[in-house]
């Protein structure tokens, strides 16, 4: 019997490359800091997978604005060790589709339906408005389908 390691059975550009034909399409790949893989799947972004040479860290797309750009937060729902991933890839792909699935459900959970345009739309496009409904952003700018109130 072989002592667990932290890499995977297969190279982690095998694993990339079936995780991203896991997720929603389509897929964002950013190279983020320490030589961590960002995968973030779905327009709008609905599911963040961040691998690196220890495990895959399964969270919920989520940003912030804090200034005029937004910045992706983590919010990491499970972070699996390559070794407690199961070495056949089948078994691998079915245990982690779950996981990403369940960050989807967890992430459209979040979402909104806007007062103007009636468009189901991300929590970080809610306008915030302190006199009336809360539009989308793009309604609150007046470039929705609802318009300016």
């Amino acid at each position: 019997m072989q002592a667990p390691t932290d890499l995977p059975a297969w190279s982690l550009e095998t694993a990339e490359s079936w995780l991203t034909e896991l997720l929603p399409q389509p897929v964002e790949r950013i190279l983020a800091a320490g030589g961590s893989v960002l995968l973030v799947g779905g327009e709008p972004g609905l599911v963040a997978l961040r691998l690196n040479s220890a495990a895959v860290r399964v969270g919920l797309y989520a940003q912030k604005w804090w200034g005029p750009k937004p910045v992706l937060v983590d919010e990491t729902l499970v972070a699996v060790p390559w070794a407690r991933i199961p070495a056949d890839p089948v078994h691998a792909r079915a245990m982690l589709s779950h996981l990403i699935q369940a960050a989807v459900v967890a992430r459209k959970a979040r979402f909104f339906d806007c007062e103007r345009c009636e468009q189901r739309r991300p929590p970080e496009w809610l306008h915030a408005n302190r006199l009336g409904p809360d539009p989308c952003q793009m309604c609150g700018e007046g470039r929705g389908t609802g318009g300016v109130a």
